[in-house]
């Protein structure tokens, strides 16, 4: 009965990850007292980052996902620019990582926030910041910050319209989601030449 209740769940009968600490649970033990799983903050709420850990079970409806967090960053974001094959130079993170911002299809011209928001922001993680961050040479925009009525934390926006990164870039130079209309929206690089 357990097996059949944790596959249709999206769960399975594994064994817990050997990487696991000793003092983590069996699934299966866990699974079997859900009032207290359930009342957990962390269980509740997964961080934005994209880990493995932090998505939910393929198998779930949109609905039975809980809302992510966004945990107020400590340090000013960095910014650079990067050149990239096919789109010249574009801005990126610190990091190397494509920064984008997002028009909705329905009001392009809106610069609010949260139109990337809830389930949005697990493929789309908005690039937070302490204060406005110093802009790199190349960049003839204006860098800003807003905060987010969402979740209260500062965002970084170049002309106005807050900066994202993809969850499917995973090197620097990476700019998978140029174009894309996910969430109702269309997804660019920030070209700065």
């Amino acid at each position: 009965m357990l097996a059949s209740l944790l596959a249709a769940c999206g769960g399975g009968t594994a064994a817990p990850s050997s990487a696991a600490p000793a003092s983590v649970a069996p699934a299966a033990s866990a699974a079997s007292k859900p009032s207290t799983a359930a009342s957990s903050p962390a269980a509740a709420k997964p961080a934005v980052s994209g880990s493995a850990s932090a998505k939910p079970a393929a198998g779930g409806s949109a609905a039975a996902k809980p809302a992510p967090s966004l945990a107020p960053p400590t340090t000013a974001a960095s910014l650079k620019v990067a050149a990239n094959p096919t789109l010249g130079n574009i801005l990126t993170d610190g990091a190397g990582k494509t920064l984008y911002t997002f028009a909705p299809a329905s009001d392009p011209s809106s610069k609010d926030a949260t139109k990337c928001a809830t389930a949005c922001l697990r493929p789309w993680p908005p690039v937070l910041t302490t204060t406005v961050p110093a802009a790199p040479a190349g960049v003839t925009g204006t860098l800003g910050v807003i905060t987010r009525t969402d979740f209260n934390v500062k965002q970084v926006t170049y002309n106005g319209m807050p900066l994202y990164r993809f969850i499917q870039d995973t090197a620097p130079g990476d700019a998978k989601g140029q174009g894309s209309k996910g969430f109702g929206g269309n997804w660019q690089t920030i070209k700065t030449s």
